[in-house]
């Protein structure tokens, strides 16, 4: 789902749960917030440790990651980092496991760099990016640990026209990826869980019309 140039924020106030008194919830006004060109993804995260939770934009008119860290009254100005073509899908994780926070984008521009890798200094701001390559018109990208090793591994998909696919990139604990499966599906949507609780990650792809649903083998492959 796109996401305008503006980000709208809604606090809310009060008890969140019981269903029934869900017609009291309370919303002050939304703080709008600029994130940049056209914002394709977002997340949130605490990526400089100050206890706040910080923001990260997948900026496609710019391709650039864009960041706001959090304050005390909402979120600092905004400094870009350089990705791929035309940023669209974002995730965070830790992949070189240095206890700071680090962020990947799928691209849609291109294979060839399909998918960057923004590590992070733990301050709030982050190294210059690492390309990977993919399919083609990668819009979305999630992590978890699909070959059950340790690290956080990557899995992009495309919706390239006739032949959208699933790529794997398998984790190696220090911030690189090697080449993993790649696989058909329709449609670029994507979630990871153990749907069958065998210990091993699953992924669910979204068509559009249907779920799809991939049992892991728990080596990177399903």
């Amino acid at each position: 789902m796109r996401l305008s140039c503006l980000l709208t924020i809604l606090i809310t106030i009060g008890s969140l749960a019981p269903v029934a008194h869900a017609t009291s919830q309370i919303f002050i006004e939304p703080q709008q917030v600029p994130v940049g060109g056209n914002a394709y993804g977002v997340v949130l995260a605490d990526f400089n440790g100050d206890g706040r939770l910080d923001m990260a934009v997948a900026d496609h008119t710019h391709s650039s990651v864009n960041v706001l860290l959090g304050t005390s009254t909402g979120f600092g100005p905004l400094v870009g980092y350089g990705t791929g073509d035309t940023a669209a899908g974002i995730a965070v994780a830790d992949f070189n496991r240095d206890g700071k926070l680090d962020l990947v984008t799928a691209n849609d521009g291109g294979p060839e760099h399909a998918v960057s890798i923004l590590l992070g200094n733990g301050d709030g701001s982050f190294q210059p990016q690492q390309s990977y390559p993919a399919a083609n018109d990668t819009v979305n990208v999630v992590t978890a640990d699909f070959n059950g090793d340790g690290n956080p591994d990557i899995a992009v998909g495309s919706d390239q026209y006739n032949q959208p696919s699933v790529t794997l990139l398998l984790g190696n604990g220090d911030g690189t990826f090697r080449p993993g499966s790649t696989f058909a599906h329709e449609g670029p949507g994507l979630a990871p869980a153990d749907l069958n609780g065998d210990g091993k990650i699953d992924l669910v792809t979204n068509s559009g019309k249907s779920l799809d649903v991939f049992l892991g083998n728990g080596d990177g492959t399903f």
